[in-house]
């Protein structure tokens, strides 16, 4: 049975007055897909090492359920984690490596047959039992280790950047069977990564963060839509970042002075921002000027890259602009071209 989440107060450090991680709060409900996203050394894998009970915290408390497991060994949590090196033990079996954890805990050969064979089918490895661990791809070895935490029932899966060391083409068919068992079985799952394709494609909520810190807990689509900092908007994906200095509201939008001329946005929560985002993908080109949030620049250069056009723009004020197309033909370098953004999708910064 799955259990939810909650992280109070919980602080590391491994070296006096250099904190891995400051006190922070976290709720992860029942049966949610939860990421831990952030760059190296952010304390991600810290924080999901303290829930598996590997490294104590200097303060705070875990709670499964309401129930404080902060003082309980590893063994006793009714977790399972999953390793970016797989953990398998290359002398034994598919069936014994999944059966692993399952004899630890001494269940019976019946009980162990029954989970071992459901896990294996649930990670589609059933005509591989018998199978010795180094005769397997990489992809089949991270759904052996995927079905030996699975098999044990864990109130709360743990992933500790598990694809990792697969290829890209191996990556995105993983990450798409990890977010089908996770759903499938309504695990509470909580996955460390840095990469965030991973986060955005595959998560039900993301906490992202940075130097110990959570900087802002959303769901994928809140988060890439409207970051908060620089540090989250940059994190998450390509950018334009402009300095702002709003002047009031005018028909129910934020007018927004920046270097590239006036901007109108919808988002009028925040009235002061010090600098607003534009998404490379949210900048249209035209031969001819729209009504609003439009400006003057020339085409610089651009690269095709199959699925889009990567270009390049220096407005009139020298700032340069990056923009992504759905297109298959490069702008003709030297030229003038309009450029727009709707209101929507200027999004003011707190910082």
């Amino acid at each position: 049975m799955s259990a939810s989440v909650t992280i109070s107060g919980i602080a590391k450090s491994y070296q006096k007055g250099v904190p891995v991680l400051l006190p922070l709060d976290l709720e992860i409900q029942k049966g949610e897909l939860f990421f831990l996203l952030g760059p190296s050394g952010c304390g991600k894998s810290t924080l999901l090492r303290i829930i598996a009970g590997i490294v104590e915290p200097d303060s705070g408390s875990i709670f499964f359920d309401g129930r404080d497991i902060t003082a309980l060994p590893p063994e006793k949590r009714q977790t399972a984690m999953v390793f970016q090196n797989y953990a398998l033990w290359p002398h034994l079996s598919v069936f014994e490596n999944v059966a692993f954890g399952l004899r630890a805990a001494g269940a019976s050969g019946k009980t162990i047959a029954r989970k071992v064979a459901e896990s294996l089918a649930l990670v589609r490895m059933s005509d591989f039992a018998e199978r010795k661990v180094p005769s397997l791809s990489g992809g089949q070895q991270q759904r052996v280790a995927l079905a030996r935490a699975i098999a044990v029932d864990p109130q709360v899966l743990l992933l500790d950047e598990p694809l990792s060391n697969l290829d890209a083409k191996l990556r995105d068919e993983m990450r798409c069977e990890i977010a089908r068992i996770c759903r499938e079985r309504s695990l509470t799952a909580i996955y460390v990564t840095h990469d965030r394709r991973e986060a955005l494609s595959m998560g039900d909520r993301i906490a992202l963060l940075d130097r110990g810190k959570i900087q802002q807990t959303g769901s994928p689509v809140e988060l890439y839509k409207k970051p908060r900092s620089r540090f989250a908007a940059s994190f998450l994906g390509d950018v334009n970042l402009l300095d702002a200095v709003a002047e009031g509201c005018e028909n129910a939008l934020l007018r927004i002075r920046t270097e590239i001329g006036t901007l109108f946005s919808v988002h009028t929560e925040n009235a002061n921002p010090p600098s607003v985002l534009i998404r490379p993908e949210n900048i249209r080109v035209s031969t001819a000027p729209s009504e609003q949030n439009c400006f003057c620049a020339e085409y610089l250069t651009g690269t095709f890259l199959g699925e889009r056009c990567e270009l390049r723009f220096r407005t009139e004020s020298g700032r340069i602009l990056d923009v992504n197309e759905d297109s298959s033909e490069l702008r003709e370098a030297g030229k003038k071209y309009f450029l727009s953004v709707l209101p929507q999708n200027v999004v003011p910064l707190e910082d």
